[in-house]
């Protein structure tokens, strides 16, 4: 978990002063002739006095030939209290450079509207009483149809008393640009564009630059908009002011934040403790770049509710240790941070001069549930300590997080995950993806991961990691995980994926280790959370881990296992194995949980393994594995217990395997489920399957080393090439010691052709050639030939190289009729009682006028072939001949 307690109470000063236009006259504001009252200016001092302009029921119109205001002057709409709208066009062909201050009287709205650009100075600044909306557009469109416009402006317009709905933007619309000293220092010292409580604050143009300035309307809303074509973008009046509308906009343009403070927060000691209307912060653009320390902020500090924040671009780049957040330190309720990016989000880096790291978070340190942050984007990449995090750091639950996206790669020390530091819940996190990539540590060892946890001190649960995803890959050192160091549950790990691939780095020591895991750490109490993981293909290689473990006084986590395939191959350089496990570490005094595998092939290689084990003073779990087939080729499936088994009709690190058909052993594999220390018994081991084979010195133990043996019982119709011993030997055992002879265990063989007294079968060397055990002929008699032949139900089969077609003819029984003696045993017929008929078997076939072939005692003559006395539909060879 990547904590953020630096973005509370944020105190950068960014200072950076630009002369960013031309010099220019005093005389800045000039009115044109358009209107049938038209507008008046006169000076006073360093102020310009706006006056006139045509009403218009509560709407006032204002039009101007030129309209900025030097550095240190003032324009001053001197408008009646009772103007609701004051709207102001710029008709000429420059644009308007704003470096003093504009006020007004009242509550009034006010809208600029300059297509050819508006350029804020660092001394810019806003006095009015209500919202005020600065756009490059075109004109401005009301209800009943007026189109007050700054590029074609009609000559004395009959105006309107509606208040105005939507933006009308040309074919190239100007840009705004806001520039300040520095976000925070600009705010510290008054600058910046601002608007009262719970009013909006709206700049929308071409493209859009906030250059080290400070936006700021609190409990209101501020609204961002680039507009590159000709589009209407919609308004809609609120109590806060002004929403803006999109859905009529096609062309985007792009907005830049740099070193700036874009703030809605309701600071302590606000006028504003409850509203209905929740504040918001509405981004709009092509491509939106947040960067230099900047801060995007829905926040609140009172009992008011925290802003949401919205973001609606093709892509989004923050970068350089800027931050977007929402956030509770009050005990109003928080905001909600949502992106969609048609293309792809972008989180990058840390500011050279600062050690934060790039941030999209919400959170709460207060009395309320913190908002939910969601990101909808084709691609999510987040690299060099950059981080998306939901967190709770007071009583309240933090917000959930939610990432739909079809690619997401974090890397060099990046991460996604959401937390609690206090007695709230965590938020949970779900993470739906086509592929997913965690990769990496960065230079300063901070690892590359996904993550949902309950930090030191804390109360409250993590929240659940939910991993949806056709592939993810693990790497070099990055972690998925959920874990809790406090008193709290740690989350539960679910991952549904067509591949999950975990490799370590070969090359690096324990920095290579990566990891898929749950876990309650040395300093918790609570328990870890369960992991389940349903995959086509599960592949652990290079001294990556899978597992579940507590190292404190929580029980571990269960772990279960579905899949197609589940591969484990080779070690790290410091010699860890890849493995899968359950685990209880030295440490705990917790039990560990179960192991459970469903898959149909098994391959353990190259000294990986899988594991449950306790090393600590809590029970091991137990080791179940479904599957076809299991194959271990320098590999181990290993149940490990040091502690005291309590229960010996619930023996523990036990191992049953129920594969359907082989289970094969070689080049030193093992299947054990072995104890250390006084009074501890050895596990059991459980096999079912058709046929168990070892070679190479692999074995199958369940034995003590300082108190009784374990039971082995195996189940299967062969077992090759291991034998039953009382010691482990060079060769393959089978062996169930313990401390003495009198210690030892028991081992059950149940198999239907092995007598386990006389030794196991031992595989043949040579073997016979099937086709000299048949015989090839039948020896002739008195001159005849032989023939086989095959009548199938109702005649002669097909020849083979005809095409099949049905011939099959069923024919009816036959009576038999006396027959006709055979000349070589006329003198052994036996005498018949007076009425009986003699059975007469079969000397022949004929075929009726319908194809039927009949069986018959007699063949007519034209059918015999007298050749020894033998019939030729009679031949046969016959025993002796």
């Amino acid at each position: 978990m990547q904590q953020i307690y630096w973005l509370q109470g944020l105190g950068i000063t960014i200072s950076s002063v630009t002369v960013f236009w031309s010099n220019y006259s005093l005389a800045q504001i000039t009115p044109d002739t358009t209107l049938s009252n038209n507008s008046n200016v006169t000076r006073d001092g360093n102020t310009s006095i706006i006056e006139g302009g045509t009403q218009t029921g509560s709407n006032l119109f204002h039009s101007f030939q030129e309209f900025s205001v030097p550095t240190g002057d003032t324009a001053f709409f001197n408008n009646a209290t009772n103007i609701q709208n004051i709207i102001s066009r710029v008709t000429g062909g420059s644009v308007s450079n704003i470096d003093g201050l504009i006020r007004a009287n009242g509550t009034a709205n006010l809208f600029l509207i300059n297509s050819n650009g508006i350029i804020f100075g660092q001394n810019a600044r806003l006095n009015i009483g209500g919202s005020f909306v600065g756009s490059t557009a075109n004109s401005l469109k009301f209800a009943d149809g007026f189109e007050f416009s700054a590029t074609a402006p009609q000559k004395t317009p009959l105006l309107t008393i509606n208040a105005p709905i939507g933006l009308q933007f040309g074919e190239n619309p100007g840009d705004i640009r806001v520039q300040g000293i520095g976000g925070v220092r600009s705010r510290d010292e008054g600058l910046g564009l601002r608007v009262p409580l719970g009013k909006t604050l709206a700049l929308v143009s071409g493209n859009v630059t906030i250059d080290s300035a400070f936006l700021y309307a609190p409990g209101g809303r501020i609204e961002l908009g680039s507009v590159t074509g000709v589009n209407q973008v919609n308004l809609n009046q609120t109590n806060q002011g002004w929403t803006l509308n999109y859905q009529n906009a096609n062309n985007l343009g792009n907005i830049q934040i740099i070193r700036s403070f874009v703030d809605i927060a309701i600071e302590r000691g606000s006028n504003i403790q409850s509203q209905q209307e929740r504040g918001a912060i509405s981004i709009q653009a092509s491509e939106l770049d947040v960067k230099g320390t900047s801060v995007v902020r829905a926040s609140t500090f009172t009992s008011a509710p925290s802003g949401n924040i919205s973001i609606n671009v093709q892509r989004l780049i923050i970068q350089e240790g800027a931050s977007v957040i929402t956030q509770v330190s009050g005990t109003g309720s928080g905001g909600d941070l949502t992106i969609n990016a048609s293309e792809s989000v972008q989180l990058i880096g840390t500011d050279p001069d600062f050690p934060f790291p790039t941030v999209l978070s919400t959170e709460t340190d207060g009395g309320a549930k913190a908002g939910s942050l969601t990101i909808n984007t084709p691609v999510l990449l987040l690299q060099d300590y950059a981080l998306v995090s939901a967190a709770t750091f007071g009583a309240e639950d933090a917000g959930d997080l939610t990432i739909n996206t079809g690619e997401l790669v974090i890397k060099n020390g990046a991460a996604v995950d959401t937390g609690t530091f206090g007695a709230g819940k965590g938020g949970n996190l779900t993470i739906t993806a086509n592929k997913i990539q965690v990769i990496d540590r960065d230079v300063n060892g901070r690892r590359s991961g996904i993550s949902a946890s309950a930090e030191a001190g804390s109360t409250g649960n993590a929240g659940n990691l939910n991993i949806t995803t056709n592939e993810l890959l693990i790497q070099n050192g990055a972690q998925v995980a959920t874990a809790t160091f406090g008193a709290g549950k740690g989350g539960n790990l679910n991952v549904k994926a067509d591949t999950v691939q975990a490799f370590g780095n070969p090359t690096v020591g324990v920095r290579g280790s990566s990891f898929l895991s749950t876990q309650a750490t040395e300093s918790s109490t609570g328990d870890a959370g369960d992991m389940t993981i349903s995959t086509g293909e599960l592949l652990v290689r290079d001294g990556a881990q899978v597992n579940t473990a507590t190292l404190g006084a929580g029980k571990g986590g269960n772990l279960t296992i579905k899949a197609d395939t589940v591969q484990l191959s080779g070690q790290s350089p410091i010699g860890r194995a890849s493995s899968i496990s359950t685990s209880a570490e030295f440490s705990s005094s917790g039990t560990a949980g179960n192991l459970t595998m469903n898959t149909r092939e098994l391959l353990i290689e190259d000294r990986a393994g899988v594991f449950v084990r306790s090393q600590g003073t809590g029970n091991a779990g137990n080791l179940t594995i479904d599957a076809s087939s299991v194959r271990l080729n320098n590999g181990t499936l290993t149940g490990d217990t040091r502690s005291v088994n309590t229960d010996p009709n619930q023996p523990q690190a036990t191992i049953n395997l129920r594969v359907k058909d082989l289970i094969l052993l070689r080049r030193n594999s093992n299947i054990t489920a072995n104890a250390t220390g006084e009074n501890v018994i050895g596990g059991d081991v459980n096999i079912d399957t058709k046929f168990l084979a070892a070679a190479e010195n692999s074995d199958i133990t369940a034995t003590s080393d300082d108190f009784r043996g374990g039971r082995v019982r195996i189940k299967a119709i062969g077992i090759f090439g291991t034998q039953l011993r009382n010691e482990r030997t060079s060769e393959s055992d089978i062996t169930a010691r313990g401390k003495t002879p009198e210690l030892s265990g028991t081992i059950e063989l149940n198999t239907p052709d092995v007598d386990p007294s006389r030794g196991l079968v031992e595989l043949p060397v040579n073997l016979v050639d099937a086709s000299q055990q048949i015989a090839q002929g039948c020896t002739p008699r008195r001159g005849q030939s032989n023939s086989f032949v095959i009548t199938g139900r109702g005649g002669m089969p097909l020849s083979p190289s005809q095409p099949l077609r049905p011939r099959g003819v069923i024919t009816q029984w036959v009576t038999l009729d006396e027959g006709i003696e055979n000349e070589t045993d006329a003198q052994a017929k036996p005498t018949l009682t007076e009425n009986q008929q003699p059975i007469i078997e079969a000397q022949g076939w004929v075929v009726d006028k319908r194809g039927d072939v009949q069986f018959v005692a007699q063949v007519p003559n034209e059918m015999r072939i007298q050749e020894s006395g033998v019939r030729s539909q009679n031949r046969f060879c016959s025993a002796g001949s």
